[in-house]
């Protein structure tokens, strides 16, 4: 019997097959669901963020050749996200009433 490699399988990332498999159980059973809602969501950012940092990592030489390009790409983007996010928070609360 011939091997077939899963090439789509193999090649999905890790953080899809968290999410697809977290998505099943939770559709499955409501105790998943108050399970992952115990969970602090600010505790797992900075795992995340971690290791984004080491998967960026592998990438410095492409990173040096852009040099200071990035720094000015990452101002617009901090800023876009804080304005978007103040702007979002503004609404709510509006709608809110308070």
């Amino acid at each position: 019997m011939k091997r077939v490699p899963w090439k789509i399988v193999r090649g999905f990332p890790i953080l899809g097959w968290v999410s697809i498999v977290s998505l099943v159980f939770c559709l499955l059973s409501p105790y998943c669901v108050r399970v992952i809602n115990a969970v602090d969501f600010l505790s797992l950012t900075t795992s995340v963020l971690a290791f984004a940092g080491i998967s960026v990592t592998h990438r410095l030489k492409d990173l040096s050749k852009i040099s200071w390009k990035i720094l000015i790409v990452a101002l617009f983007v901090f800023f876009g996200m804080y304005f978007m996010d103040t702007l979002i928070s503004q609404i709510a609360l509006n709608l809110s009433g308070k």
